[in-house]
C-alpha cells in the first residue's frame, strides 16, 4: 500500500542533505519510493533517476541531489510502500498499577493496524487520545473481548491501558 509518511516520521537536515528516519519504527529503505520538496517544487529523491538517488546508513539517508538553498523546515512529501502486513510488534503485558493508566503502544508512524485482547478476569480500558481510565472516551474491553483495529486512524498517538487490578493480563500487537 502506497502512503505518504507523516512529517513526524522523519527529520530533514537540509544543510547536510540528509533525512533521518529514526522516528519511523520498522522503516525499510528498500520501500522508499520518492521524496518531493514542496517549497522549491523539486524532486529530491527518486528510485532509478540519476542524481536523485542516495545512500543510507542506519536510519539516515544521504541525498545525492543538491539541497543548498533548502531549509530543514521545508515541507516534504515522502512516498513509501507500506507492506500490507508489516513487522508485527508484541505489545502484550500486565497491569502494574491499580486504577492508573500505563503505556500500551508508543506513537508509531509506521503502524498500519493493531489488535487487543483482554485475557484477564476483569474489564480493561484502552485509549488512543490520552491516559486511559474507567470511563469514556476510553474504550471498554470486557473480559475475553478481542478488538481488531485493521486500520488505525491516528498512528502518531500514544495508546494507554487501564485496569482496576494489578496482574490483569492482555495480549496486544501492532503492525
Amino acid at each position: 500500500m502506497k502512503i505518504v509518511l507523516p512529517s513526524a516520521a522523519y527529520a530533514f537536515h537540509a544543510s547536510s542533505g540528509q533525512l533521518d528516519f529514526s522516528a519511523a519504527t520498522g522503516f525499510d529503505f528498500r520501500r522508499l519510493l520518492g521524496i518531493f520538496n514542496l517549497k522549491p517544487n523539486q524532486l529530491v529523491y527518486a528510485i532509478g533517476i540519476d542524481g536523485l538517488g542516495g545512500s543510507y546508513s542506519g536510519t539516515t539517508l544521504q541525498l545525492e541531489c543538491d539541497t543548498a538553498g533548502m531549509s530543514d523546515a521545508d515541507p516534504l512529501t515522502v512516498f513509501y510502500d507500506l507492506p500490507t502486513c508489516g513487522v508485527v510488534i508484541d505489545r502484550s503485558g500486565v497491569i502494574t498499577t491499580s486504577g492508573g493508566a500505563q503505556p500500551l503502544m508508543p506513537a508509531n508512524p509506521m503502524r498500519a493496524g493493531a489488535s487487543f485482547q483482554n485475557v484477564s478476569a476483569g474489564d480493561l480500558w484502552i485509549n488512543d487520545l490520552g491516559d486511559a481510565d474507567g470511563a469514556s472516551p476510553s474504550h471498554w474491553i470486557p473480559t475475553g473481548a478481542f478488538l481488531d483495529l485493521a486500520s488505525v486512524g491516528n498512528p502518531m498517538s500514544d495508546w494507554s491501558v487501564w485496569g482496576l487490578t494489578v496482574g490483569q493480563v492482555y495480549t496486544a500487537r501492532e503492525w
